[in-house]
Protein backbone atom coordinates (compact mmCIF):
# COMPACT_ATOMS: atom_id res chain seq x y z
CA UNK A 1 0.00 0.00 0.00
CA UNK A 2 1.48 3.35 -0.97
CA UNK A 3 0.72 6.90 1.47
CA UNK A 4 0.99 9.88 -0.81
CA UNK A 5 3.07 12.32 1.00
CA UNK A 6 0.92 14.62 3.10
CA UNK A 7 1.55 18.39 3.72
CA UNK A 8 1.15 20.16 6.56
CA UNK A 9 2.01 23.59 7.81
CA UNK A 10 3.64 24.82 10.83
CA UNK A 11 3.92 28.47 11.27
CA UNK A 12 4.89 29.90 8.35
CA UNK A 13 6.28 26.92 6.84
CA UNK A 14 4.83 24.28 4.08
CA UNK A 15 6.72 20.49 5.16
CA UNK A 16 5.95 17.32 2.85
CA UNK A 17 5.95 14.26 4.43
CA UNK A 18 7.27 11.24 2.92
CA UNK A 19 7.47 7.71 3.83
CA UNK A 20 10.76 6.21 5.38
CA UNK A 21 12.37 3.34 3.60
CA UNK A 22 11.39 -0.10 5.20
CA UNK A 23 14.09 -0.63 7.74
CA UNK A 24 14.34 2.92 8.97
CA UNK A 25 10.48 2.62 9.67
CA UNK A 26 11.10 -0.63 11.20
CA UNK A 27 14.00 1.20 13.58
CA UNK A 28 11.77 4.06 14.29
CA UNK A 29 8.79 1.43 15.34
CA UNK A 30 11.22 -0.79 17.58
CA UNK A 31 12.66 2.14 19.23
CA UNK A 32 9.22 3.55 20.20
CA UNK A 33 7.38 0.63 20.59
CA UNK A 34 7.52 0.80 24.47
CA UNK A 35 5.82 4.49 24.53
CA UNK A 36 3.44 2.78 22.41
CA UNK A 37 1.41 1.12 25.72
CA UNK A 38 1.28 4.14 27.32
CA UNK A 39 -0.41 6.12 24.45
CA UNK A 40 -3.05 4.00 23.25
CA UNK A 41 -3.28 2.36 26.87
CA UNK A 42 -5.19 5.52 28.57
CA UNK A 43 -3.70 9.02 27.57
CA UNK A 44 -4.67 9.30 23.93
CA UNK A 45 -8.76 8.84 24.77
CA UNK A 46 -8.24 10.97 27.43
CA UNK A 47 -6.37 13.65 26.30
CA UNK A 48 -8.98 13.99 23.47
CA UNK A 49 -11.57 14.02 25.66
CA UNK A 50 -9.56 17.70 27.60
CA UNK A 51 -9.01 18.78 24.18
CA UNK A 52 -13.27 18.18 23.42
CA UNK A 53 -13.89 20.12 26.61
CA UNK A 54 -11.46 22.75 26.31
CA UNK A 55 -12.75 26.47 26.92
CA UNK A 56 -12.67 28.15 23.49
CA UNK A 57 -9.41 30.03 23.48
CA UNK A 58 -10.98 33.83 23.01
CA UNK A 59 -13.00 33.12 26.38
CA UNK A 60 -10.51 31.20 28.25
CA UNK A 61 -8.54 32.96 31.28
CA UNK A 62 -4.58 32.39 31.67
CA UNK A 63 -6.02 30.36 34.94
CA UNK A 64 -8.06 28.18 32.65
CA UNK A 65 -5.15 27.85 30.61
CA UNK A 66 -3.00 26.68 32.81
CA UNK A 67 -5.36 24.31 33.79
CA UNK A 68 -5.88 22.83 31.14
CA UNK A 69 -2.33 22.04 29.92
CA UNK A 70 -2.05 20.77 33.54
CA UNK A 71 -4.42 18.10 33.05
CA UNK A 72 -2.70 17.71 29.54
CA UNK A 73 0.62 16.87 31.48
CA UNK A 74 -0.41 14.85 34.10
CA UNK A 75 -2.25 12.51 31.70
CA UNK A 76 0.77 12.31 29.35
CA UNK A 77 3.17 11.56 32.91
CA UNK A 78 3.37 7.75 31.94
CA UNK A 79 4.54 8.64 28.21
CA UNK A 80 6.60 11.09 29.43
CA UNK A 81 8.85 9.40 31.90
CA UNK A 82 9.22 6.53 28.75
CA UNK A 83 10.49 9.26 26.26
CA UNK A 84 12.62 10.56 29.35
CA UNK A 85 14.21 7.32 30.03
CA UNK A 86 15.56 7.03 26.24
CA UNK A 87 19.12 6.71 26.15
CA UNK A 88 20.09 9.92 23.99
CA UNK A 89 21.44 8.31 21.15
CA UNK A 90 18.23 6.24 20.71
CA UNK A 91 15.62 9.52 21.15
CA UNK A 92 17.73 11.02 18.66
CA UNK A 93 17.41 8.55 16.15
CA UNK A 94 14.21 8.59 15.99
CA UNK A 95 13.62 12.31 15.56
CA UNK A 96 16.59 12.30 12.81
CA UNK A 97 15.29 9.11 11.06
CA UNK A 98 11.93 10.47 11.10
CA UNK A 99 13.05 13.55 9.72
CA UNK A 100 15.05 12.11 7.02
CA UNK A 101 11.66 11.72 5.10
CA UNK A 102 10.30 15.84 5.56
CA UNK A 103 10.79 18.12 2.91
CA UNK A 104 10.50 22.03 3.49
CA UNK A 105 9.19 24.19 0.96
CA UNK A 106 11.45 27.15 -0.21
CA UNK A 107 10.38 29.65 -2.66
CA UNK A 108 8.37 27.23 -5.04
CA UNK A 109 10.75 23.72 -4.67
CA UNK A 110 10.96 21.73 -1.50
CA UNK A 111 14.30 20.84 -0.25
CA UNK A 112 15.15 17.95 2.86
CA UNK A 113 15.12 18.95 6.10
CA UNK A 114 17.97 16.56 7.33
CA UNK A 115 20.69 15.51 4.73
CA UNK A 116 23.92 13.31 5.81
CA UNK A 117 23.39 14.47 9.95
CA UNK A 118 23.12 17.88 9.52
CA UNK A 119 19.48 19.76 10.07
CA UNK A 120 19.56 22.16 6.78
CA UNK A 121 16.72 24.76 8.32
CA UNK A 122 19.01 26.87 11.48
CA UNK A 123 14.96 28.26 11.96
CA UNK A 124 13.28 24.88 12.69
CA UNK A 125 12.35 24.93 16.58
CA UNK A 126 11.57 22.46 18.74
CA UNK A 127 8.59 22.56 18.67
CA UNK A 128 8.29 21.99 14.97
CA UNK A 129 10.74 19.66 14.84
CA UNK A 130 8.73 17.25 17.43
CA UNK A 131 5.46 18.05 15.48
CA UNK A 132 7.22 16.73 12.35
CA UNK A 133 8.38 13.67 14.50
CA UNK A 134 5.47 12.79 15.89
CA UNK A 135 3.53 12.87 12.22
CA UNK A 136 6.17 10.65 10.54
CA UNK A 137 5.39 7.90 13.49
CA UNK A 138 1.61 8.56 13.28
CA UNK A 139 2.02 7.98 9.48
CA UNK A 140 4.55 4.88 9.50
CA UNK A 141 3.08 3.16 12.84
CA UNK A 142 -0.66 3.88 11.86
CA UNK A 143 -1.19 0.86 9.31
CA UNK A 144 1.24 -1.32 10.88
CA UNK A 145 -0.53 -1.34 14.06
CA UNK A 146 -4.33 -1.74 11.89
CA UNK A 147 -2.64 -4.66 10.09
CA UNK A 148 -2.09 -6.31 13.38
CA UNK A 149 -5.35 -5.21 14.99
CA UNK A 150 -6.99 -6.80 11.95
CA UNK A 151 -4.81 -10.13 11.68
CA UNK A 152 -5.43 -10.73 15.37
CA UNK A 153 -9.07 -10.36 14.63
CA UNK A 154 -8.39 -12.40 11.54
CA UNK A 155 -6.45 -15.25 13.93
CA UNK A 156 -8.87 -15.42 16.76
CA UNK A 157 -11.86 -16.40 14.07
CA UNK A 158 -10.42 -18.94 12.79
CA UNK A 159 -8.39 -20.28 15.53
CA UNK A 160 -10.21 -23.51 17.09
CA UNK A 161 -12.05 -23.54 20.46
CA UNK A 162 -11.84 -25.52 23.12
Amino acid sequence: MTIAPETVVLGEHEYQIGRLDCFDAMHVARLVSPLLPAFFGQIFGRVLDLVQKSKDANGATLDDIFSEVGEVIKLCEPLLYRVASMDRESFESVVKTCLSCVERKTGKTYGRVFVNGNLMFADMDMNEILQLTIKVIDRELRPTIVGLLKSAGSSAETSPTN
